[in-house]
């Protein structure tokens, strides 16, 4: 018998190169970059058909129900310069912008103040500090029945509405400011104008 009593040899190696470790760098970069062309240009066709989808739906909706689904875009236009030229917009926006001001305007000084205090007093910082991070990731919306409870729906519980959006992270970046300031330069605060 032929190779009895000598270990069986592993199959003859090809020295040919394998296929893929044959193609450039260059050409793999080519095919690549066409790949992602082809993927970028057939999210775009996508996209543009589920537009198109959406709008020939809601003319579809407004065909069958009227002016009940979704009104026409002139009539929007309409309403949109009858309430500008009657004040009502204007109304409306100096409403909006004296909450947001108001809320803004409170937050900014109860949370540099608060800030002030966290950061340049270590022990009440490390006190009050799960208090000001467990409030701060809580929902706004879980303080909304309160607040409506408290104020009540007029512009006062839309002030804290804002107030308490913006207060934490003034609140927290101030105290993390104040609390990793260098202490070295302390001294030279008061040279510096103001």
């Amino acid at each position: 018998m032929i190779g009895e009593g000598q270990p069986p040899q592993p199959p003859a190696r090809s020295t040919a190169p394998a296929p893929s470790s044959s193609l450039s760098s260059t050409a793999l970069a080519s095919r690549a970059q066409t790949r992602r062309r082809r993927t970028s240009t057939l999210v775009l066709a996508i996209q543009i058909g589920l537009v198109l989808l959406l709008i020939l739906g809601m003319l579809a909706l407004n065909a069958s129900a009227g002016n009940l689904i979704m009104p026409k875009p002139t009539d929007i236009l309409d309403e949109s310069i009858k309430l500008w030229s009657d004040g009502t917009m204007l109304r409306a926006l100096g409403e909006s912008l004296t909450v947001i001001g108001l809320g803004f305007l409170l937050s900014a000084s109860t949370g540099i103040l608060l800030g002030i205090v966290l950061g340049g007093f270590p022990l009440v910082g490390r006190i009050l500090d799960p208090f000001v991070n467990a409030m701060n990731s809580t929902p706004g919306a879980a303080f909304i029945p309160l607040i409506i409870v408290w104020f009540g729906l007029y512009t006062e519980a839309k002030i804290v509405v804002v107030w308490n959006a913006a207060l934490f992270p003034i609140l927290i970046n101030t105290a993390a400011g104040i609390a990793n300031a260098d202490k070295d330069l302390a001294p030279w605060a008061p040279s510096l104008p103001s």
